[in-house]
C-alpha cells in the first residue's frame, strides 16, 4: 500500500507541474518519480524558424533646391543664338533684242533681271530700278534715240527672274558714227543683293563712210593779165553721201 500511495502522489505532482508548464507556455519533460514501466519520451527539436527578410534600404534624401540668387538685379535671360546671315547674290540684266538698226522703226525691248544659274530664289520680292543712257567705248548721244524713262523690274519671292519692256526709237541721221551703245543699268534696295550687273544695247549705224573726196576751185579760170586772184578750193564728199562724225583734213 505504501508503494501505491507514493506513486499516486508522484502522479498528482507531475500533473500539477504539467498544468503550470502549460499555463506558462513551457514544455518541460515530465519528471519521473518512483518506479514506472513507461520509457521517457524523446526530446523533440523545435521546427526551424526562417530568418526575417532583409529590411528595405531607407529612401534617398531629396536633393536640396537650387540656391536663390543673391539680391540685386534680376538675372538676364539667355541670349538667342545669332541669326544666320541672309544669302547674298547678284542680279544680271539682259536685253532682247540686243541690237537695233539705225533705220529701224520703233522697237520693243525686253529687259530681264535674273539671279545667276544655281542661285536659290529669295523669300522676298526684289525690285530693280532700271535706267538707260549712252555708255561703252562708243556711247550713243542724246540725239541718237528718244529718252528712256526709268522703270522697275520685280523678281517675285520664290522666283529667280522678272521682266519689263520699253519702246526704243532711234534717229536715222546721215552721219557716219559707227555702232553706238546704250548701257542699261540697275539698282536695288534689297540687302541680299550685292550687285546688279549691267547690259548693253547696240544701235547699228546704217551710214557708209564715203570712199572719195572731190576738190573744186572757184573761180576755176583766170586771165594772164588779171590782177592777183583769190582762189577758193573746196573738198567735198560725193552728193548724198554720209557725213563723218570727225574732222577730215586734206593736205
Amino acid at each position: 500500500m505504501l508503494y501505491a500511495s507514493t506513486s499516486s502522489r508522484a502522479l498528482r505532482y507531475g500533473v500539477v507541474l504539467l498544468a503550470m508548464a502549460v499555463a506558462l507556455g513551457l514544455s518541460p519533460a515530465l519528471p519521473s518519480y518512483g518506479h514506472t514501466d513507461r520509457a521517457a519520451a524523446p526530446a523533440v527539436d523545435p521546427p526551424p524558424v526562417d530568418p526575417p527578410p532583409p529590411a528595405d534600404p531607407p529612401p534617398a534624401e531629396p536633393e536640396p533646391p537650387p540656391a536663390a540668387p543673391p539680391p540685386g538685379d534680376p538675372p538676364l535671360p539667355d541670349e538667342p543664338p545669332p541669326a544666320e546671315p541672309a544669302p547674298s547674290a547678284v542680279i544680271d540684266l539682259d536685253a532682247s533684242p540686243a541690237a537695233i538698226g539705225e533705220g529701224d522703226e520703233e522697237t520693243e525691248i525686253t529687259v530681264t533681271a535674273s539671279l545667276p544659274e544655281g542661285t536659290a530664289a529669295l523669300s522676298e520680292d526684289v525690285t530693280v530700278s532700271v535706267s538707260a543712257a549712252g555708255g561703252g567705248d562708243n556711247p550713243a548721244s542724246a540725239g541718237d534715240y528718244t529718252p528712256i524713262e526709268t522703270f522697275d523690274i520685280t523678281i517675285p519671292a520664290g522666283k529667280t527672274s522678272g521682266q519689263a519692256t520699253f519702246t526704243l526709237t532711234v534717229t536715222d541721221d546721215n552721219t557716219v558714227e559707227g555702232d553706238e551703245t546704250i548701257t542699261i543699268t540697275g539698282t536695288t534696295a534689297t540687302a541680299a543683293i550685292t550687285a546688279v550687273n549691267s547690259t548693253g544695247l547696240t544701235i547699228e549705224d546704217n551710214d557708209a563712210s564715203p570712199d572719195e573726196i572731190t576738190l573744186t576751185a572757184s573761180p576755176d579760170a583766170v586771165n594772164e593779165d588779171d590782177e592777183p586772184t583769190e582762189i577758193t578750193v573746196t573738198a567735198a564728199f560725193p552728193r548724198d553721201s554720209a557725213v563723218l562724225s570727225e574732222d577730215v583734213t586734206v593736205s
